[in-house]
């Protein structure tokens, strides 16, 4: 199902654009997730896919990402993605603290489309080398987007936003809940 993703206040520009974003748990750690963007995309730094490889720092330029964490535990990953096909993965034990590289995701299946007025970027994967402890929990997810605009504006959008600046790793931002329930 397509969440709505919020603008945050202190976004400039992109006040023309919907963010949608949809994710699918079909076994403990497989997800499928699908980010778009429909309006005046032109307007948008929506660099061409080039090819699937690890990047980093991707969060600086137009980036998709998602959150993760357990239901009964504070650690969690966080992944992004960027139109080119970069991709990055981190864990974190608790909020901003404990942050390692995880190398040995399969981010294979990975696809982007660009139409006029919308962008697409669908995923499918496995989490479970990011967050092998998450195997058997309940999920509380965050899904978010930074945009870049070719005239130098950013916008960052949300599920939910805390008080104050974007912080997409705050625990208000993690409110989707996904079952570890085999649903396949």
């Amino acid at each position: 199902m397509d969440r709505h993703l919020k603008r945050h206040d202190d976004s400039t520009g992109a006040s023309n654009l919907q963010v949608t974003a949809s994710i699918i748990r079909h076994r403990r750690t497989q997800i499928s997730l699908r980010f778009g963007v429909s309006g005046n995309v032109e307007e948008l730094n929506l660099p061409p896919f080039e090819k699937i490889r690890r990047g980093d720092r991707l969060w600086e330029e137009t980036c998709f990402e998602l959150f993760v964490r357990g239901t009964e535990n504070r650690a969690y990953c966080e992944f992004n993605v960027a139109p080119t096909g970069e991709w990055a993965a981190y864990s974190f034990d608790d909020y901003r603290t404990g942050m390692r590289a995880v190398e040995n995701l399969d981010v294979s299946a990975l696809r982007v489309e660009t139409r006029e007025e919308k962008f697409e970027l669908f995923l499918s994967m496995d989490l479970g080398p990011a967050a092998p402890h998450m195997r058997i929990a309940d999920w509380r997810v965050g899904m978010s987007a930074i945009l870049s605009g070719t005239k130098g504006t950013k916008s960052y959008w949300a599920l939910a936003h805390p008080p104050g600046k974007p912080d997409f790793h705050h625990s208000d931002c993690f409110v989707l809940e996904l079952s570890a329930e085999d649903p396949s």
